[in-house]
C-alpha cells in the first residue's frame, strides 16, 4: 500500500480504488483523484494536489464567517466591550471579492 496523506476536503484517510484504473478515494467523503493508467502517478496526483482558487476563496469565506460568528456570540453573552472591527471584516470581505488567494 503506498504511502497517501489525507484527504484534502475532511482529512479522512484515502485508499485504492478502481478495477482497470488506478484511482486514490477517501473512505470519509469520498472524495477521489483523477482515473491514471499507472499506479505512481495515481498517488503523485493525490500526494502533491493543491487547493484550487474557489476553494481558497471558500476558506477565506469561512474564516470571515467564522469571525462574524464568534464576536456576535460574545455580543449575545453579555460582554458588552465585544465589537464586531469593521475594518477587519471589510478587509476580508475586499479580499474575497478581489480573488486574493494570499494572506
Amino acid at each position: 500500500m503506498p504511502d497517501l496523506k489525507p484527504c484534502p476536503f475532511c482529512g479522512g484517510a484515502a485508499g485504492l480504488a478502481g478495477f482497470w484504473r488506478h484511482v486514490i478515494r477517501c473512505t470519509n467523503c469520498g472524495c477521489q483523484s483523477a482515473p491514471f493508467s499507472k499506479l505512481g502517478d495515481a498517488v503523485d496526483a493525490w500526494n502533491n494536489r493543491a487547493l484550487t482558487a474557489t476553494q481558497r476563496h471558500g476558506d477565506e469565506l469561512y474564516e470571515a464567517l467564522g469571525y462574524v460568528l464568534t464576536q456576535l456570540k460574545l455580543a449575545f453573552m453579555g460582554f458588552s466591550d465585544t465589537t464586531i472591527d469593521a475594518n477587519e471584516l471589510q478587509a476580508l470581505c475586499d479580499r474575497i471579492e478581489e480573488g486574493q488567494d494570499e494572506q
